[in-house]
């Protein structure tokens, strides 16, 4: 008998545009309803999988979200978190001091949102793809795991490398053309 189903989101479980579609949510809900316990996997915060996991009704039937790429694990049921790991503020430091020199776009994760920094080579980049794509202003710049536009919209300030925060997990993107 099958007791869980672990799904990734994006391009997984879900469809363009970023939604489930609705014969998917049905049938997860009709699995839940035989007992299965459903677990969304992914590199979001459960600050992002929230919305998904109410859809599908994740803590009335006891699932789970594994977020941050495996850093937290979130009992939908018992409403706890426990965090797994978390980077210090100096290993953020450290790393963010390294990569803002090697023109790339840096991100860092957090349960709030995220900072993300980019060179003005980055930016004039981005400003063209914009423009070569037709994309609305509120078009999130950040990059994506796939693509220099389209990454999470839910942007923090600019990093202050002397904060005492920790971190999820870093991240950065880099034009081939200029790696070393």
């Amino acid at each position: 008998m099958l007791k869980a189903i672990i799904m990734d989101m994006d391009g997984t479980l879900l469809a363009p545009g970023d939604h489930i579609l609705p014969e998917t949510k049905q049938k997860l809900l009709e699995l839940e309803r035989q007992g299965v316990t459903l677990i969304l996997a992914s590199g979001r915060s459960y600050t992002r999988l929230l919305p998904y996991a109410d859809q599908l009704d994740m803590a009335a039937n006891g699932g789970y979200l594994i977020e941050v790429d495996g850093i937290s694990l979130y009992d939908m049921g018992a409403g706890e978190r426990e965090v797994l790991r978390r980077m210090d503020p100096s290993e953020i430091r450290e790393v963010y001091t390294d990569l803002m020199h090697l023109n790339c776009e840096a991100q860092a994760c957090f349960d709030d949102g995220f900072f993300d920094y980019f060179d003005e080579d980055i930016r004039r980049k981005k400003e063209q793809l914009r423009k070569e794509r037709n994309l609305p202003d509120d078009f999130p710049w950040t990059a994506g795991p796939w693509d220099w536009l389209g990454g999470p919209a839910q942007r923090l300030p600019q990093p202050d490398l002397r904060a005492q925060r920790r971190g999820n997990q870093p991240a950065h993107q880099q034009d081939p053309a200029h790696a070393g």
